[in-house]
This record gives C-alpha cells, sequence and structure tokens, in this order.
C-alpha cells in the first residue's frame, strides 16, 4: 500500500513540474525582458525636451525638473521600468534627443 501511493506522489510530483515548466513564460527566457529608463538629476540641465517629446511618460515638477509620471523617485534621479523588449517610440525619441544623454538620460535593458 505504501509503495503505490509512494509511486502515486512521484507521478503527481512529476506531472506538476512538467505543468509548471511548459507554463513558464518565454519572455523570462529571454534576454531582455524590458527597459530602465533613468533621469539623473545631476546630469539634467532642465531642457525640458523630453517632456515635450514624451508627454505620455515624462511630466515636469516644480522645480523644473522632469520625473517619468508612472515612475520611481529616488534619491536624484526618476526611474520607469518598462515591461516590454520593444522601446516605445516617444521614450526612444526622448532619449535619443536629449543633450545629456547617458548622463542624466539613461536607458539599461534587463
Amino acid at each position: 500500500m505504501k509503495k503505490t501511493k509512494l509511486k502515486k506522489t512521484r507521478k503527481l510530483l512529476l506531472a506538476m513540474a512538467l505543468v509548471t515548466f511548459l507554463l513558464t513564460p518565454l519572455y523570462s527566457m529571454m534576454s531582455d525582458n524590458g527597459f530602465i529608463w533613468e533621469i539623473d538629476y545631476d546630469g539634467c540641465i532642465s531642457c525640458n525636451l523630453c517632456a515635450e517629446l514624451a508627454p505620455n511618460f515624462i511630466s515636469i515638477d516644480g522645480d523644473d525638473d522632469p520625473f517619468f509620471t508612472n515612475g520611481y523617485i529616488t534619491g536624484g534621479s526618476s526611474f520607469y521600468i518598462q515591461f516590454s523588449s520593444v522601446e516605445d517610440p516617444d521614450l526612444d525619441e526622448a532619449y535619443n534627443s536629449c543633450p545629456s544623454k547617458d548622463a542624466a538620460f539613461k536607458k539599461q535593458p534587463f
């Protein structure tokens, strides 16, 4: 009786492991799942071009600093996490048009 229960338990665990493996999203196996965008206030010259080019993502606060509307502000930076391997065209244009690109406006794949 114990051997039968043990065999059934092993089969059940094997089936659960197989289902878990098959249901693992394919995007989690890809190397780039999205982007972390950052605006570093120390390097920003407050030209506000990024807010003009990507108004759905970037706003200007009372100190004339840009920030990500749906992002996070930590220390001297504003962060936005984009959970898509395809770059948003507005954010990409704002990034490429930034006069202090890579010093103030940064993009890192994850």
